[in-house]
């Protein structure tokens, strides 16, 4: 299936939309709020459609990893330690990082 573009829900609802503006059948003033955005992000995503067809549509991030992830080497020790406690010590632990985390 190479070459196939997966869209979420509001991505496949924006380009539907888009393309009765692109048909002249709705202003792009008329679709901003039926995709949930101002009219400046509208005239955006419209050219972003124009130049890159459904795939402009897509988010940039799909497919990437996440900038918040945990490494493997922190996170690996980190559970099999907060397995290994009973639940009491950590809710005592998370009591302690909140309570001397937010003087």
């Amino acid at each position: 299936m190479r070459g196939d573009l997966l869209m979420s829900k509001k991505e496949r609802h924006r380009m539907r939309v888009l393309e009765r503006v692109k048909m002249d059948i709705i202003s792009v003033k008329e679709v901003a709020p039926l995709m949930g955005v101002s009219y400046r992000q509208a005239i955006r995503i419209k050219g972003r459609y124009e130049r890159g067809g459904a795939g402009g549509l897509v988010h940039l991030s799909r497919g990437r990893e996440s900038n918040r992830k945990i490494d493997l080497a922190i996170k690996e020790p980190l559970l099999l330690f907060l397995r290994s406690i009973s639940i009491s010590i950590v809710f005592l632990i998370i009591g302690h990082l909140y309570f001397f985390g937010h003087r």
